[in-house]
């Protein structure tokens, strides 16, 4: 039977780590987050102009330093110069972007899940796609790794590539291009195994019809009790939090 994460029980998934408490996506959220007690955690990975996948959410540097860089444009060796640590950087010093491969080590003795998600920078699948199922089959994760894209291309390709992979969509229709506002085309292209949906839009219709595609849904990103509530009444599997403080 295929690894599914949401089999035995409502997950909470480290958004980035815990940016309420410390700086998104660096290994000191990360560990923050499993601290916290969370069951995953979920990245965002873009790959380097030498190759090197990284964790980072833009896909260049304007809100990190100003600067109009795209991350693929320049090597890692360049991007490790840059304090990814933004207002905590007083409180807890500089923090470099890290490597995908370093998470590898806080998974070790504890069964915490990670979920990857790879940015879209084209239409079509980047070299990314190989070098992260490179990643999962080499550091043993098939069975505790999700990877999710808002680009039913990327997960098609993740299929083909290595269809025990479980892969899910990532849906909203906020800040997203024409083409991926609606999710049923974006199910058919990429046949998913989870359903990531904006809590903005997801009520009774759009949970009824992920469990009638046998989708785990889980929700991003629900940030306070009442949410979380309205959520787990409607049947998701799971969210993804800034604040894993609402899992108490």
């Amino acid at each position: 039977m295929k690894f599914n994460p949401f089999n035995k029980k409502f997950l909470f998934f480290g958004h980035r780590g815990t940016p309420n408490f410390a700086p998104e996506n660096t290994i000191y959220s990360f560990k923050k987050a499993i601290e916290m007690g969370v069951d995953g955690i979920e990245l965002d990975v873009l790959l380097t102009a030498d190759e090197k996948i990284v964790i980072h959410h833009d896909i260049d540097l304007l809100n990190l330093t100003g600067e109009d860089k795209k991350i693929d444009s320049l090597d890692y060796n360049e991007l490790i110069k840059f304090d990814a640590s933004g207002k905590w950087g007083k409180k807890i010093g500089f923090q470099k972007m890290p490597l995908l491969d370093e998470v590898s080590e806080l998974l070790i003795d504890n069964k915490i899940i990670l979920n990857i998600e790879i940015k879209s920078i084209r239409v079509f699948p980047t070299k990314i796609v190989e070098k992260v199922i490179q990643f999962i089959i080499k550091n043993k994760l098939m069975e505790r790794c999700i990877v999710s894209s808002f680009n039913p291309l990327i997960l098609r390709k993740v299929k083909k590539l290595s269809p025990e992979i479980f892969t899910s969509l990532i849906w909203s229709k906020d800040e997203t291009p024409f083409m991926l506002k609606w999710y049923k085309p974006l199910y058919f292209i990429s046949k998913p195994d989870g359903f990531h949906p904006d809590k903005l839009y997801t009520n009774k219709k759009l949970v009824k019809w992920a469990k009638s595609k046998k989708l785990s849904t889980c929700v991003f990103t629900v940030n306070d009790k009442i949410e979380l509530n309205r959520l787990k009444k409607l049947g998701v599997n799971g969210v993804f939090t800034d604040n894993p403080k609402i899992m108490g």
